[in-house]
Parts: structure tokens; C-alpha cells; sequence
């Protein structure tokens, strides 16, 4: 006896525009709880749509305006061909904006081109890329974000050298041996926290050479210390966001960290020690001053 199937009258697909992983760069362990992800057309800011996160921590945007006839195309090779980067319709352009409402992240958006094809990766230029098949969006912590225990911190008041206002929204990077480089971003007050793990333990007094003490003795741990590198980057404006490009944030010019006011010298690098936070200042300053190369 035959047994009749079932006759498929129309077949709809729906396909999401935009998908996002957000990673923590101080662990590295993807956030999802806390986030308040958006999006709207860069037209038309009062069209906000709330992202959604799934079980595994991935924000979704779907019921955007203007792409209706992307979210129900087929998803196939012809369809992505159809709306590859640059050819997709007009109003397809959105911003993504993203909030912590802990309070442990900096806040900031982006632009992006929609249909996103899989996750989205964050460009390759930035000064903080995540690997290739690791495709995600930074998130960068904030001064009032608890210390993960273990974790070494480096803060700083950032203060405009030219205007002695708070250098809002500047990167800061630091460079310890044997390490990737960590970026850190100052909020709109200047503040910026920057957290990592503490490099393993050095011979000898710092800066010795290697195998310094004989017999590869070692300084106890909570006289150890770590030659930190600094480099910066910053670019003044009359206006102040609320929520930095993150794209332009790391296109800022490079800038100049001051050790001392009067003789003006530069800082470039300083001294972490273990289980102490490290405080940057310029001389007996409570600021840390930063002008930016470009600066009259």
C-alpha cells in the first residue's frame, strides 16, 4: 500500500540580518546578560530594535524596517550573491548600539552594512582583532568593574594636556613581555581600566638579564615587578557622545603621555608591582595628561 506524503504548497524561509557575539576582553569568555543591544536605520534613529540573545549567548535582530524582503529571502547561494556587501538595497545601513546596564563595560555603536552573512566579525584593522573563526564584537571594561581575582590593574584620569578637560573616550595600551597588548578605553570622564593577567614571576631585580640570581632563584612574589609599556591614542572634540563609534575610536591619532608637567617629559613605560594597582599620574599630578600629536 502507498503512502501519500504530504504536499508542500509554499515554502518560507526567514533569514536573520544581523548576528552577534560580544566577548569580554579581560577574560575572553562571551557576555550576553546585562547587554541592552539595538539597532536602527542610520536614517531614521526613533525605528530602535531591540537585539535578542539565544542560549548560547549570540544577539539577534530580526523585524528591522526596510528589510523585509531580506528576511524573508531564501538564504541560498543566489540570495547572498544577490545582497553581498555594497550591493545590498538602499536604507540597508543600520547602527548598532550597546549598553551595559551593570555598568561594567564602556558603552558605544557602530555602523554596519545588513545582511551580515553568519556572525559578525569585527574589522580586521582595528588594534584589538579576534581571531578569524572566532568571529565577535570587543567589549571593553569600565573603572567601576570589579577586579576578577588574579588580575592585575592599571588605571588612569586621562586630562586633555591643550584644554585640561577629560580626554574622553581615549585608548590606552599596555605591553608587558611575553603578553598580548591590552586596550583599554577612558569613559567620558577620562577614566580608563585596564585588566590582566599578572606575567609570570622574573629573576633577579628588574631589568636583570636572564639566569640572574645563580642558580634561577627568584624575588618573593609580592616583590615582584613587570616593565609595562604605554602608547595611546586620542583626538579631541567640542562634542562628547554618549556612545563612541567604536570604529573611530581606534582610527584616533596617536598620542603623547606626560611623566612630568614642568620640565614637560614623556611617559612611555612604568613599573607594575605585584597585588598593587597601578596608578598613572603625571608627576605629583591626580591627571594623567595626554595631548594628542596633532594638537597645536
Amino acid at each position: 500500500m502507498g503512502i501519500n506524503l504530504p504536499r508542500v504548497l509554499e515554502r518560507i524561509t526567514r533569514v536573520t540580518p544581523l548576528g552577534m557575539r560580544f566577548v569580554d576582553q579581560v577574560s575572553r569568555a562571551t557576555v550576553s546578560d546585562g547587554l541592552l543591544v539595538t539597532a536602527y536605520p542610520v536614517s531614521n534613529p526613533a525605528r530602535k530594535v531591540s537585539a535578542i540573545a539565544n542560549r548560547s549567548g549570540i544577539f539577534i535582530v530580526q523585524g528591522l524596517p526596510g528589510l523585509r524582503e531580506i528576511e524573508y529571502g531564501k538564504g541560498d547561494k543566489d540570495f547572498w550573491e544577490r545582497f553581498r556587501p555594497h550591493a545590498s538595497p538602499p536604507n540597508s545601513v543600520f547602527v548598532v548600539q550597546v549598553v551595559d546596564e551593570r555598568g561594567r563595560f564602556q558603552p558605544f555603536q557602530f555602523t554596519v552594512e545588513l545582511p551580515v552573512k553568519g556572525l559578525l566579525a569585527w574589522p580586521s584593522e582595528s588594534m584589538d582583532s579576534p581571531p578569524k573563526d572566532f568571529p565577535c564584537v570587543p567589549l571593553y571594561s569600565t573603572p567601576a568593574r570589579s577586579v576578577p581575582a588574579g588580575m592585575a590593574v592599571l588605571r588612569g584620569d586621562l586630562k586633555d594636556w591643550v584644554t585640561n578637560m577629560p580626554a574622553a573616550w581615549a585608548v590606552l595600551e599596555a605591553r608587558v613581555d611575553g603578553q598580548p597588548p591590552v586596550q583599554g578605553i577612558a569613559g567620558k570622564d577620562g577614566c580608563v581600566a585596564l585588566m590582566f593577567p599578572y606575567p609570570e614571576p622574573i629573576s633577579g631585580p628588574l631589568g636583570s638579564p636572564p639566569g640572574f640570581p645563580p642558580s634561577g632563584e627568584r624575588k618573593p612574589l609580592l616583590e615582584q615587578k613587570w616593565p609595562v609599556t604605554l602608547q595611546a591614542w586620542y583626538s579631541a572634540s567640542p562634542s562628547i557622545p554618549e556612545h563612541p563609534d567604536l570604529s573611530t575610536l581606534f582610527m584616533q591619532q596617536p598620542a603623547t603621555l606626560f611623566a612630568t608637567v614642568s620640565p614637560a617629559t614623556v611617559l612611555t613605560s612604568v613599573a607594575l608591582e605585584f597585588g598593587k594597582e597601578l596608578i598613572l599620574r603625571t608627576g605629583a599630578e591626580p591627571d594623567l595628561f595626554i595631548q594628542s600629536v596633532t594638537s597645536p
